[in-house]
Formats: structure tokens, C-alpha cells, sequence
């Protein structure tokens, strides 16, 4: 079997120096949200569907009207989908711009904003074999992304082993798979593979899971990709990895 070529390791190590802003979330020992407007208000309600139209299609209807509305709220058409792990309180709007940049450091209504906004990557698109999204995190405040260091427990991983994704086309679930602590191995940072290559990061990513989470991969699974800046050690990444069911 093929192993990843070198050269689109370099290149993307390279575009990960990008994505290391997001360690920034540890640039100042305190954290603050510029302005009220950078609180996220996820408890916008929606008229009931039509009764007459099938689940599918309800559904379908359903999360394309709750991104409309997030976006008039925010006047942003750079949302994209929403994020949210059941049972929990890890649950944000995902934007995506032309690069890996401004959200780093902006608020769902654009402003400046040190905490940043979830966003996916640029190289990637809703309907991508592999999705990656990216958020801060912090040791001082807590972040959506924060919250993402239950996964180092397994009894909560066993709790909640799903992440929900509602896009414009329908609401998906993803099974995670691997919880990885990632130091010098940016591999799942990489977004271009061939068939071959495919089954074999399957592997790396499950293989390199702190726990078995005992979830079987298939080699035409498509993944989320969830990153997060960690501190032990400092300068890490956690990183979750799920299959689409």
C-alpha cells in the first residue's frame, strides 16, 4: 500500500502554521468576548412544519430555514452549518470563509473577537469526504471547543459517541471513532488523497485513538474532523475524528 506522499505532508504542514492561530486562544492569560454580540443565541424557534410534507422532506426544509434565520440574525452568509453533540452543551453555528484566518479572531457578526467563531476549513466543502472544523480553546474561559476535553473520559465518550451536523441539505450523524492527542503528526490535517490512500489514514486516525472506541471503519466512510489546541502538552492538538452513518 502507498504511504502519504512527503511532499503534500510539507505543503500541509505549511498551511498548518495557519491553523496554529488557533493556539492563540493562550496569547494572553485572560480571554475576553469584545462585545455582547459575540454571544451566540442558539434558541431561535421555527414554525411548525407543515404536516403534509414527509419527514425527509421536513427535515430538509427544516435545517435550510434554521441557517436562513442564523443568517438574517447575524447578517452573515458565511454560516454553513451548525454543530451539536446531543445530551451535551457542545453545540455551535460552523461558518467557513476564503481562508483559514478571519474567524480565528472574528464573531459570527464579523467583528473583531479574540474568541473566534467555529469554522470549517476553506480546502473543504459540506458535502467533502473528510470535513474538518476548527475552534479555540482555552484554559481560562470556556469554549465550545473547551468542552471537548470530556472526550478524554471514555465513560463520557460511551455517553455520547455522536455529533449532529445540520446543513442546508439534511441533518447528518457522525460516530466518532478516535480521540487523539496530536503533538507532531499533522497527517489528519491533510485533505487530498488518492482511493489507496484513503483506507490507510482511515487506520492512522482510529489507530492513533487514546481508547478503542471499537466503532469498524469501511474504506468508503467519509469523516468530521474536530480540532481543538490542548495544553498537555502545551502546544498539542486534540482532535476528534467521526464517520458519517
Amino acid at each position: 500500500m502507498k504511504r502519504l506522499n512527503i511532499k503534500k505532508i510539507l505543503i500541509s504542514v505549511g498551511l498548518l502554521l495557519v491553523i496554529i492561530g488557533l493556539s492563540i486562544g493562550v496569547y494572553s492569560s485572560y480571554f475576553k468576548t469584545s462585545s455582547p454580540k459575540s454571544n451566540i443565541n442558539l434558541d431561535f424557534k421555527l414554525e411548525e412544519e407543515d404536516k403534509n410534507v414527509n419527514t425527509d422532506e421536513r427535515r430538509k426544509v427544516s435545517c435550510k430555514e434554521k441557517l436562513d434565520n442564523y443568517r438574517n440574525q447575524y447578517n452573515n452568509s458565511d454560516i454553513v452549518a451548525e454543530m451539536e453533540i446531543l445530551g451535551t452543551n457542545i453545540r455551535s453555528i460552523v461558518t467557513q470563509s476564503g481562508d483559514n484566518d478571519f474567524y480565528l479572531n472574528h464573531s459570527l457578526t464579523k467583528e473583531y473577537d479574540a474568541v473566534g467563531t467555529v469554522f470549517m476549513d476553506y480546502r473543504v466543502n459540506i458535502n467533502s469526504r473528510k470535513i474538518l472544523l476548527y475552534g479555540h480553546n482555552s484554559q481560562n474561559i470556556d469554549t465550545v471547543f473547551h468542552r471537548l476535553e470530556n472526550y478524554l473520559n471514555e465513560d463520557f465518550y460511551r455517553e455520547h459517541p455522536d455529533i449532529t451536523l445540520y446543513t442546508d441539505e439534511d441533518t447528518v450523524t457522525y460516530k466518532i471513532f478516535s480521540v487523539m492527542i496530536v503533538t507532531n503528526d499533522y497527517q489528519y490535517y491533510l485533505v487530498d488523497f488518492t482511493d489507496s490512500q484513503w483506507p490507510i489514514h482511515l487506520y492512522n486516525l482510529k489507530n492513533s485513538s487514546i481508547y478503542d472506541t471499537g466503532v469498524a471503519l469501511d474504506k468508503n466512510d467519509e469523516v468530521l474532523i474536530l480540532q481543538t489546541c490542548f495544553y498537555n502538552p502545551m502546544g498539542s492538538y486534540l482532535v476528534i475524528s467521526a464517520k458519517k452513518l
